[in-house]
């Protein structure tokens, strides 16, 4: 009885501290590689990743915000708000690798793609 009661009370407080956690933004540091699309150019890049699952929401460095469209067990896929016209355009985060793909639409650059490894950070102030 006192095991049962025991095995209840610890599968209780995983649920609460699983379910508490998704509620709030997830940070994320992300290291990869920075495209230019058109000339081909590369470099070393990295930026931040916001995931509010709540909001259905990952904001993207300097980049903006772009609303959740798809999550599954392994897959967040995000894409561009409806007004939005330039910015983050489409991105997937895959939640066991931390592998990230992205496309951004900048005014003057035109369109870049970045492709690296995200880990969860903490903001540090």
């Amino acid at each position: 009885m006192a095991a049962s009661v025991l095995i209840r009370t610890v599968a209780l407080a995983f649920v609460s501290i699983t379910c508490s956690c998704a509620r709030q933004p997830i940070q994320m540091s992300c290291t990869g590689q920075m495209t230019h699309v058109v000339s081909g150019k590369s470099w070393d890049d990295s930026m931040a990743l916001t995931i509010d699952l709540r909001a259905r929401t990952v904001t993207v460095g300097g980049f903006g915000t772009a609303r959740i469209s798809h999550e599954d067990q392994n897959t967040v896929v995000f894409i561009a708000n409806p007004e939005a016209t330039i910015g983050i355009s489409t991105g997937t985060l895959d939640r066991i690798t931390g592998v990230v793909n992205m496309h951004m639409i900048m005014l003057r650059e035109g369109v870049l793609t970045f492709h690296g490894m995200c880990k969860p950070a903490q903001k540090l102030f």
